[in-house]
């Protein structure tokens, strides 16, 4: 991980910004091949301090028509975006990848987000930007969409980011986060060679992901004891353990499942015999009638 650092306390804040902006923007003349005397006209960029912004006698900054382009430039992000934070410490994302910490209005810390967490948020390197998560149930707990690293618990549709911690892992069977091992891998989408179409979650596959270009970008959830047959594109039976499952609307009727090798379970449709029903609790066919609703 590339980290810079520099030093604290400059003897002339202002100075040594101005200092710096024209050394980043020769360095970036020369990177564009525009060395040589077009630089003296960058040079003309002066600080102003009242609104933290950057100004030309012109208003063109050698072919660059706005300050925000400059802004855009990973060159300028250090200079421009710690001109603009409070004076004391404080933690800023210099771009969605680059945290970085200010003091005096000067860049003393930046970190690259990189690895497991690649994004930054609030000043901190996380491992997905928020505001890209919509909760598909009102309650539930979801993984993340890129990163095995972390997972979602949604409070009446309101999606909240939780990290693991230490190179752990989001369990789906336990809802928590675990040491990585063969029995508790880094579960992710794969969406490979996938667009407009869905992939299952491969450690619990009620849960599914919208893919578009190769990337997961929403999130979905099967019901009734089904899950995302990555095939057929559709939420089909789902077996997560041996035993008998309902068949909804058919309070007669039942599903068994067998498991055959791996997590692949052999699924066969049942029906109770007469005067029973099937009692999805007990997962057995008990006395007694229920009330027949549509039969699948």
């Amino acid at each position: 991980m590339a980290i810079s650092r520099n030093r604290l306390g400059p003897t002339n804040p202002e100075q040594e910004t101005t200092d710096r902006l024209k050394k980043n923007v020769e360095a970036a003349l020369v990177e564009r091949g525009q060395a040589g005397a077009e630089r003296e006209d960058c040079w003309s960029l002066e600080v102003e301090r009242r609104s933290g912004d950057l100004t030309g006698g012109d208003g063109h900054f050698q072919g660059y028509r706005s300050v925000e382009y400059l802004r855009s430039l990973s060159t300028f992000s250090n200079v421009f975006r710690c001109s603009d934070a409070p004076f004391e410490i404080t933690k800023i994302c210099s771009n969605e990848t680059t945290s970085e910490v200010c003091f005096h209005q000067q860049s003393v810390y930046v970190e690259f987000c990189t690895g497991s967490k690649p994004f930054c948020v609030e000043g901190e390197c996380v491992s997905e930007q928020r505001g890209d998560f919509n909760c598909p149930t009102q309650f539930g707990y979801f993984p993340s969409l890129t990163s095995c690293n972390a997972f979602y618990i949604c409070s009446k549709y309101n999606p909240y980011l939780y990290d693991c911690l230490d190179r752990s892992v989001y369990d789906p069977e336990t809802k928590t986060c675990v040491k990585q091992s063969s029995s508790k891998p880094c579960h992710k989408f794969n969406c490979a060679g996938k667009h407009l179409k869905y992939a299952s979650y491969p450690g619990d596959r009620t849960i599914y992901a919208l893919c578009v270009k190769n990337k997961p970008v929403a999130i979905g959830q099967c019901v009734d004891n089904t899950g995302m047959d990555d095939s057929s594109q559709k939420c089909d039976i789902y077996c997560k353990k041996e035993g008998n499952v309902e068949v909804k609307g058919d309070c007669r009727s039942y599903h068994e499942c067998l498991l055959q090798s791996g997590s692949r379970y052999k699924i066969t449709r049942r029906k109770c015999p007469p005067n029973t029903s099937f009692n999805p609790g007990m997962g057995v066919c008990q006395p007694g009638d229920c009330e027949q609703q549509t039969v699948v």
